[in-house]
């Protein structure tokens, strides 16, 4: 019996060895196996990320952070020969105009330098109006005061919100009046600013927020730009601008977009319009720098020289 016993003792003790090895055969297979396919993950993610990847030289005119950066900077539309009202006043007033202080056809925009109007002014280019917020009249028209500014001939103008119009007004603009005024949030707009001009940039909620119309003004109480324009108007001249992106070129650090500007006008004595003079052709180099977070930021506006 003891002889058995011994026996069945050392083949338990052989099943148990063998399944313990069996085990832990499979346990080391699984985990060789889980960490090839862990491998190959990562090579195929690198590899994926390697292919999306701009790569340096030339780039497609066409390709999205082309327009991505040449329409965050300017404020025409997806359009070779812009219309009149896409591209000639909207050109007009961005680089040409700056509101009431003209810009020089040949002269270049340094962001870095830049006053803070300006800089602001590009940033209304990419305002997205579903950002737009709805504030209560009765519940913000306390803090909703006038707006008294200078304009360019050094006029000094009032200009109110329409939750606060004084009755004078009410009855000469009897639709401006409404249980709400809009506006954008600070966030939204501090997002808009990092964006263009880099995450260190710091806003300055002081400047006003111009675009072709309305004008927003900063309003701490509301933590907002409040929209402080009552009816827009004004016409241009018959003259105009067209442009052509020429190339986009890509290195390590940068991306710089090159545009060609013709400016058109027409003589006094042309009373038809029938006979367009150029006024000048410009080619304009527009500037990016990549950041670490990955975003391109503006840098500057310069004339190919």
């Amino acid at each position: 019996m003891e002889n058995k016993s011994g026996k069945g003792l050392i083949i338990l003790v052989a099943v148990i060895a063998v399944i313990i090895a069996l085990v832990g055969g499979y346990s080391l297979g699984k985990g060789v196996f889980t960490k090839n396919v862990e491998a190959n993950k990562s090579n195929e993610q690198e590899k994926k990320e390697d292919s999306q990847e701009i790569k340096n030289g030339e780039l497609d005119l066409n390709s999205d952070i082309v327009k991505e950066l040449y329409y965050m900077v300017t404020p025409i539309d997806d359009v070779p020969q812009a219309s009149y009202m896409d591209f000639y006043e909207a050109y007009r007033n961005y680089w040409n105009h700056s509101m009431f202080y003209p810009y020089e056809d040949n002269v270049d925009f340094i962001a870095s330098t830049a006053n803070e109007e300006d800089k602001m002014y590009i940033l209304s280019w990419n305002l997205d109006v579903k950002k737009k917020t709805k504030y209560n009249c009765e519940k913000y028209k306390q803090y909703l005061n006038k707006w008294v500014h200078k304009i360019g001939n050094g006029e000094i103008i009032e200009d109110y919100n329409k939750c606060n119009l004084p009755e004078e007004l009410q009855s000469t603009n009897p639709n401006e009046y409404d249980e709400y005024t809009e506006g954008f949030t600070r966030e939204y707009i501090e997002s808009l600013y990092k964006k263009i001009y880099g995450k260190d940039a710091v806003l300055d909620k002081s400047v006003t927020l111009y675009t072709n119309c309305p004008v927003y003004i900063y309003n701490s109480k509301m933590d907002a730009y409040i929209d402080y324009t009552n009816g827009c108007g004004g016409t241009e001249g018959p003259g105009g601008y067209s442009h052509e992106l020429i190339k986009a070129i890509k290195d390590d650090n940068s991306i710089k977009i090159y545009d060609k500007v013709v400016y058109t006008d027409y003589d006094e004595d042309d009373t038809e319009n029938e006979n367009p003079i150029t006024k000048f052709v410009n080619n304009y180099i527009y500037t990016f720098e990549k950041e670490d977070t990955g975003n391109y930021i503006f840098v500057s506006r310069t004339i190919e020289r």
